[in-house]
């Protein structure tokens, strides 16, 4: 049957990427040792790694042969409560819509960068309301960054899109960098 030929198909994918997913006496796998070997040589020159792989049973065995490198696994099995991650790596490009609330230590220089960063929890799939939190320290430089921005934000949405949204409300132009 059509079912038994598509079974077979994904145990011969199985067994290319480790046979030991299927058998408990063959542990070596051509596949993984070439892994080993090309992982080794692109960390030596100072790179970092992306490892894709179709089958979770196959992890646990490519994280063993590559412990030395401390290597972060994310196949979905581990629901993580909390991300913490810099809004320079992790905001753009990336669709992160399992949290609805974000939160800011600090703000971007840029609206752009905030809005951004911010969009990562809004994306296509989020079935929540989204909260975003911004923690500024009152009488410290936090609230003339927030000035700055609210600036830049008024003064942007006045020359590209031809909104007044207080324009007149700008304060220290001269100091906008």
């Amino acid at each position: 049957s059509i079912m038994d030929e598509l079974v077979m198909n994904m145990r011969l994918r199985q067994i290319t990427a480790y046979p030991g997913i299927l058998s408990t006496t063959v542990t070596e796998s051509a596949k993984l040792d070439r892994l080993e070997e090309l992982v080794e040589d692109i960390v030596n020159q100072g790179d970092k790694v992306l490892v894709f792989c179709s089958f979770k049973s196959t992890v646990p065995e490519i994280d063993r042969r590559l412990e030395k490198y401390n290597p972060l696994i994310c196949t979905g099995d581990t629901k993580y409560k909390v991300l913490i991650c810099t809004w320079q790596k992790m905001g753009t490009g990336h669709t992160l819509t399992a949290a609805n609330y974000v939160i800011f230590i600090d703000t971007p220089w840029t609206d752009a960068d905030f809005q951004q960063a911010s969009d990562r929890a809004y994306r296509i799939g989020q079935l929540k309301h989204t909260h975003i939190i911004t923690l500024v320290c009152v009488g410290t430089y936090d609230e003339r960054v927030l000035e700055i921005l609210n600036n830049k934000e008024i003064l942007s949405s006045y020359l590209i899109d031809n909104q007044d949204k207080g324009l007149t409300q700008i304060k220290d132009f001269d100091s906008i960098d």
